[in-house]
């Protein structure tokens, strides 16, 4: 089968930041008033091509995808920034004036193939697959900001840029799973290859990354008389930078707080293990569950403000974090069509 989506939406957005500058005793020296307000067009397309196969023992089955995402996203923003004096009296200064246009484009290709076979006489289930996944994400900034001396706009090459960045991550994935009269079980591993590449065009910089993780996991399930099910589930998770925290270009689309990327940052790893207690009463599934969970490289963002008061943030990696739990959740089915969920967590 094939199928393909496109869409286009256009909005405009407008409005003000307030800024207020203090002394050393926090004294109101002086505010300013940042206006803004520009169109943002957004275009997308979708096309994705499927191909599934039963073979002639109606048991194993073959499945084999492709997709393909396109986003484009334009911003143009103008601004206006006259500053006062505490009385709100406007100081004899031109104002800031400035004219920004982002432009992102997003590709994103993936091709994935699963294949599974199930083994009757014990109850049992093979399934094993591939994925590759390549995503260019390009951001063009450009930034025209008043020249006080000519009273004229004029493009501002300390602001403007463009960055690039490739991600490509293959992987590919085995899971056993089965069950004996009560007892159910499933494990497996995932293997991940990644690849990055980003550059700037500003100081022609570039960087590279490369890594290989294993990412194992397990599921065991016991049920009892009266549908009660106990269960034990862990994991290891990878979460990974986007492209804003990659960036290492800082944006300057608010001249007060600035942000900027870290190409350094890694990725986030995490094993989960969670235990579970289940009940299925007649009208209502109830789930109790208590977690742990352990991560690495947790994502933070550095924040400090320089001699100028600007407020500079800068993504970065913590070293660990630990986090542990329950969760409550209670599924009510009111009537055939109307269910009630509700949750807990300490």
């Amino acid at each position: 089968s094939l199928n393909t989506l496109v869409g286009y939406n256009w909005s405009n957005s407008r409005g003000i930041t307030y800024y207020e500058f203090l002394d050393s005793l926090e004294n109101l020296v002086s505010y300013s008033e940042r206006e803004f307000e520009g169109p943002t067009r957004n275009f997308n397309t979708d096309a994705g091509v499927y191909y599934r196969r039963t073979f002639k023992t109606n048991t194993q089955d073959l499945v084999i995808n492709g997709t393909y995402s396109f986003l484009r996203i334009k911003d143009y923003s103008d601004y206006v920034q006259p500053i006062f004096f505490p009385d709100k009296s406007e100081q004899p200064v031109t104002p800031i004036q400035e004219f920004n246009l982002a432009t992102t484009r997003n590709h994103i290709a993936q091709l994935q193939m699963d294949y599974t076979h199930p083994f009757e006489k014990s109850k049992s289930k093979l399934e094993f697959g591939a994925k590759s996944q390549l995503r260019n994400f390009i951001n063009d900034f450009y930034a025209d900001s008043l020249n006080r001396s000519t009273s004229e706009m004029e493009t501002n090459f300390g602001l403007s840029n463009a960055f690039n960045l490739k991600e490509n991550v293959n992987a590919a994935y085995a899971i056993f799973s089965g069950s004996y009269k009560k007892f159910g079980y499933k494990g497996g591993v995932r293997m991940e290859q990644t690849n990055i590449y980003g550059k700037q065009e500003v100081g022609n910089q570039s960087f590279t990354r490369h890594y290989v993780d294993f990412f194992p996991s397990v599921f065991f399930s016991q049920k009892f008389e009266k549908q009660h099910e106990l269960q034990l589930d862990y994991r290891r998770s990878i979460n990974r930078p986007n492209a804003e925290m990659l960036n290492p270009f800082a944006d300057y689309n608010d001249p007060f707080n600035i942000r900027t990327g870290n190409p350094s940052i890694l990725p986030v790893y995490t094993h989960a293990v969670e235990f579970s207690y289940v009940k299925n009463f007649k009208n209502v599934f109830l789930t109790t569950t208590f977690y742990y969970r352990d991560a690495k490289n947790i994502f933070t963002r550095n924040r400090f403000v320089d001699s100028n008061g600007v407020s500079n943030v800068i993504f970065a990696n913590l070293d660990r974090g630990q986090s542990m739990g329950a969760e409550i959740i209670l599924r009510t089915q009111v009537t055939k069509w109307w269910s009630l969920m509700t949750n807990a967590n300490l």
